[in-house]
């Protein structure tokens, strides 16, 4: 039938869980941005992210992003999300 499976994940607890987080991240780079951090900003995220990210930043964050990767990154260590940045920034 048309009916959910009760082992099927929740996907609207899910999209909201990620639609806070994101909220969460726009709110601290605005307050960073704000207070002189940074002039510049690159965002990289999985590509679904990164559409929620960029409808979440504020006109004054979006102005000064310079670059986009999308990239899933989740559990890759550092030095290997690294090597990508310096990948994606000599392509430019």
């Amino acid at each position: 039938g048309s009916g959910r499976h009760a082992m099927e994940p929740n996907t609207g607890v899910k999209e909201e869980q990620r639609r806070r987080f994101v909220k969460q991240m726009a709110d601290r780079l605005q307050s960073a941005h704000l207070k002189g951090d940074f002039a510049q900003l690159v965002l990289m995220a999985a590509p679904a992210v990164l559409g929620v990210i960029r409808k979440s930043l504020t006109v004054g964050l979006k102005k000064i992003v310079i670059k986009e990767i999308p990239k899933d990154v989740i559990g890759q260590d550092v030095g290997k999300i690294q090597s990508q940045l310096t990948r994606a920034f000599a392509l430019r």
